[in-house]
């Protein structure tokens, strides 16, 4: 009799066990779903906002193609009328200064893969905040 007894509660174990809702594979990816949505639209809305806005100052950020070198970022530079500022940390990435407003697109079709507002001045051109601290 005790035999059965532990035999039938294995078997409403086992039967409780089944009845749980398993996880699958696919549903952690079902979780992260929508941070990975949130993630891609924020990406989205930084980038359309970084690409839409005007030079601070007059300063651009031009980034090339990856295998294009400082030559010919310069090039690309004074095709669109700019002047070269600073050179970036990268062969393709240099900071621009120009006065034309299409200087952006400009740059882009003459080569440029990116162009963005500059962050920050670059070269001779420093704010009277930056250049002398009070």
């Amino acid at each position: 009799m005790a035999r059965s007894g532990s035999l039938l509660r294995e078997q409403r174990i086992k039967a409780q066990s089944d009845a749980l809702p398993r996880r699958g594979q696919g549903s952690a990816l079902r979780d992260l779903a929508p941070a990975a949505l949130l993630l891609i639209l924020g990406l989205m809305a930084l980038s359309g906002a970084s690409l839409s806005g005007e030079g601070r100052n007059g300063q651009y950020v031009v980034i090339g193609a990856p295998w294009a070198g400082q030559s010919r970022m310069i090039h690309v530079i004074r095709g669109a009328d700019g002047g070269l500022a600073a050179l970036g940390g990268f062969a393709n990435v240099a900071i621009a200064s120009s006065s034309h407003r299409d200087f952006a697109q400009r740059a882009r079709q003459g080569g440029a893969w990116v162009v963005l507002p500059s962050p920050r001045i670059a070269g001779c051109f420093g704010l009277q905040s930056e250049a002398s601290p009070q």
